[in-house]
């Protein structure tokens, strides 16, 4: 059991989930304090990272970058990966059609609420359409597809890629409003086969993978065909889907239950995308971390919030972490009632809060 766990007001962690949406994140101007951020001097540097956390018994390790082939999408390219010969190739999709950019696929009754979202982005030259779930699944624009509500929207969302030219997609609504797919993964345990499940959205945007050498196929996610998606087995205990786990559009989901909070949440996107750039507060950025699994030689969460503050060109890192003592449900909000364009938070995470291991 995690031995912090960071409970927050539900108002807070709403907020959190805001700013981590990349596509679209509300944000709140909040008065500047400066002297809660680290002065350049206390900031950790390139050379501390590499020994920060290790200790004498951790074996040596390293970072590596690995890629699988697959179909995904660069710099809003569809593009395909795939080994020739030994060696890496990509090669770009050429796309025919752009009729809209931007999917928002939304329970029917809350249609309504999202037309100022979609006015705003068009406004921004972002070609924006807005469908429900029971348009989807009668067939309005698309002979429906799939075994289940999930599965339609998945192909819903792949008829659009190749009907419409759609990069990016917004899924509103909690997974009581909007279907969430669980993928599997199963492993023998004492007695009997163990069986985990990992909610997911990759699901919706891994749209396609590699069959054979370079034909490009839809993605079920259950090769097997055993109506099981997303499974992962141990060796031994069963045949594992193929998934090539590469994201083929843009996608995000805001976990809204009422009308009301999807009102509140589009006018903060709009108040947010209007009135961030060029704020002071916006080029701050929060990072939270501990050590997500102890023992395995390095403090996952510091790791990746460091490698994370070095891509953020530009930006000043405060980092709330459990090597500097300052790991707390209390510290993270008055970090965010300072103002900050962007929270990354690595760890783990319950419908109750999150929680991390200490070093």
């Amino acid at each position: 059991m995690p031995k912090h766990i960071l409970s927050m007001k539900w108002q807070v962690s709403v907020v959190i989930l805001l700013l981590l949406l990349s596509s679209t994140m509300a944000g709140i101007n909040f008065p500047a304090t400066k002297d809660l951020f680290f002065t350049e001097t206390e900031k950790v540097s390139s050379s501390e990272r590499e020994i920060h956390w290790l200790s004498p018994e951790h074996p040596p390790w390293e970072m590596k970058n690995v890629m699988e082939k697959g179909v995904g999408i660069e710099n809003g390219r569809r593009v395909m990966i795939y080994y020739e010969d030994g060696n890496l190739k990509k090669e770009y999709i050429p796309e025919s059609v752009d009729v809209y950019d931007f999917l928002i696929i939304t329970p029917d009754e809350w249609a309504s609420e999202l037309q100022p979202l979609k006015e705003h982005k068009e406004k921004h030259g972002i070609k924006t359409m807005v469908v429900g779930l029971n348009e989807i699944y009668s067939g309005k624009y698309f002979t429906p597809e799939g075994r289940d509500d999930a599965e339609k929207i998945k192909y819903f969302i792949k008829n659009a890629i190749e009907n419409w030219g759609v990069k990016y997609v917004l899924l509103v609504g909690s997974v009581y409003k909007m279907p969430i797919r669980n993928a599997v993964y199963k492993w023998r345990g004492s007695y009997k086969i163990e069986t985990f499940l990992m909610p997911t959205d990759l699901y919706y945007a891994d749209i396609y993978r590699i069959e054979g050498c370079c034909k490009v196929v839809f993605s079920s996610w259950d090769t097997n065909g055993n109506g099981i998606y997303g499974e992962d087995c141990e060796e031994g205990v069963g045949e594992s889907d193929i998934i090539d786990l590469h994201p083929d559009v843009y996608l995000g989901r805001i976990a809204c239950e009422n009308k009301r909070v999807v009102r509140n949440v589009v006018k903060k996107i709009i108040d947010y995308e209007n009135n961030a750039h060029g704020s002071e507060w916006f080029n701050r950025l929060i990072l939270v971390g501990g050590d997500t699994f102890p023992g395995w030689g390095v403090v996952e969460g510091e790791f990746m919030n460091q490698l994370v503050a070095e891509m953020m060109d530009g930006f000043e890192a405060y980092r709330i972490w459990d090597s500097l003592g300052n790991l707390n449900a209390l510290e993270i909000e008055t970090a965010m009632e300072s103002g900050a364009g962007l929270l990354y938070y690595s760890g783990h995470g319950f419908p109750y809060g999150w929680g991390t291991h200490p070093i």
